[in-house]
């Protein structure tokens, strides 16, 4: 017998029981890391749940209005008697789906395609954009024949298996002494009432770093998100704080799950920039792991709009993987038709075509 439903985050109990049939999953699938994009962004975050007998498949994604389309589309084929178009994606991060017994055989996965299809269908959502995790290599079940869109990027990951002073080997330490011989104070919050009290100091440095760098508007995320992050994620959301002369000067934000950490979001004021405050604490942070019998440091990969991110990251690392993302076409005839109403015939590497940026 196949069963196929949707869990929204209004229902914590029944989110979190669908994770606990996974064997392996990671941060950006649990309850409170999708409640803190919806307070983010508005989109509402959805668990796509396939069940056959006792084996499961689970895909988080989240849902983007097609509004802006409406008024051109109109114009263009006249009026439609309901618009409720959307598109998927997964949330922000990296996800796809993840399967309970960690293997996929070639005809379940078709079936669960279909289904996810069928559904998306009906529900008129037109397109889903996946962000696949590379730790937990789930890309490799979606190749060949299922991807409309393919796109491969590179993250960096530190093996915190083999000490901290095998890893401070792979990078230079005069950035981090140079930070060590200002008057700093260090913090590391992990319970309630640090999070609560260094939240308001994280925020304005990430506030101050997101006005300085002219970061896209997506990233100026609200106090709210913040909170929901700091606390409903709680234990798995940890600030690491930097301060000089009592003035937070810089912080990092990491998730951890399992034996993972991540490297989330980081802030820092001029003068913190100077210090190479960034380069201390990311130092202090593989020393804690380290210390507390964690197998990696996951640093992520580059950005568009910050070219020199990777090339940064890589100076903690040479250790690159693959990080895969894709894009499946669900309901064919209004793809096309929204991408008749854009400017695209320059974009190659985009999906959905329709929400490319005009060139």
């Amino acid at each position: 017998m196949t069963d196929v439903f949707v869990v929204s985050t209004a229902d914590k109990t029944r989110w979190q029981k669908q994770i606990e049939c996974l064997n392996e999953v990671d941060i950006y699938f649990l309850h409170g890391y999708a409640r803190a994009f919806e307070a983010a962004t508005g989109n509402k975050h959805f668990l796509f749940c396939f069940k056959k007998e006792d084996f499961c498949i689970i895909e988080p994604f989240c849902l983007r209005e097609l509004d802006e389309f409406k008024s051109t589309y109109t114009n263009r084929y006249g009026e439609l008697l309901e618009w409720n178009w959307q598109d998927s994606l997964s949330p922000y991060g990296y996800c796809g789906p993840v399967c309970s017994d960690g293997h996929m055989t070639e005809a379940l996965f078709d079936e669960y395609l279909s289904a996810l299809k069928d559904f998306f269908k009906r529900e008129h959502i037109v397109s889903h954009f996946i962000r696949f995790n590379p730790l937990l290599f789930n890309y490799k079940d979606y190749f060949g024949k299922y991807l409309d869109y393919v796109h491969n990027d590179k993250v960096v990951v530190v093996n915190l298996n083999q000490g901290i002073e095998a890893v401070r080997a792979g990078y230079r330490s005069r950035n981090i002494k140079k930070a060590n011989r200002a008057d700093i104070k260090y913090r590391i919050c992990h319970e309630v009432e640090e999070l609560s009290s260094a939240l308001p100091d994280f925020k304005l440095l990430y506030t101050d770093t997101m006005d300085r760098v002219k970061a896209n508007q997506f990233y100026h995320f609200s106090e709210e998100f913040f909170r929901v992050l700091s606390l409903e994620l709680y234990p798995h959301c940890k600030y690491f704080m930097l301060y000089h002369n009592e003035v937070a000067v810089a912080g990092i934000i990491v998730l951890v799950y399992g034996r993972r950490i991540h490297y989330f979001l980081s802030a820092s004021t001029a003068y913190g920039q100077t210090m190479r405050a960034n380069d201390f604490l990311l130092d202090k942070i593989m020393q804690w792991g380290c210390q507390n019998g964690y197998d990696c440091f996951f640093l992520g990969g580059g950005h568009p709009d910050r070219p020199n991110l990777l090339e940064y990251k890589k100076r903690f690392s040479n250790t690159l993987i693959d990080c895969f993302k894709g894009g499946v076409i669900t309901d064919s005839q209004r793809y096309d038709a929204l991408c008749s109403l854009c400017n695209t015939e320059t974009v190659v590497q985009y999906f959905p075509l329709y929400r490319a940026p005009l060139q």
